[in-house]
């Protein structure tokens, strides 16, 4: 996907289709999933499990971070 798409993307300057979406989601290695509200707290707290039991050198790192955030960690 060229550049120029994902930046209208992210200022909402265009509609993201769910094709869009998908193809986003597969370069992150993500899985796009519709889960029912009802079990959305499940979800989470399976979630912050994973987390809390991840290796710190395995914990997942942002895509990317602001400005501020790279000076701390430099």
């Amino acid at each position: 996907m060229p550049q120029g798409r994902l930046s209208k993307i992210e200022n909402a300057a265009v509609d993201l289709q769910t094709s869009n979406l998908l193809a986003i989601a597969r370069a992150l290695d993500l899985e796009v999933m519709l889960i029912p509200r009802s079990l959305v707290p499940a979800v989470t707290s399976l979630i912050r499990q994973t987390e809390q039991t991840a290796k710190p050198e395995e914990a997942p790192h942002p895509a990317y971070a602001l400005d501020e955030e790279e000076d701390a960690n430099d």
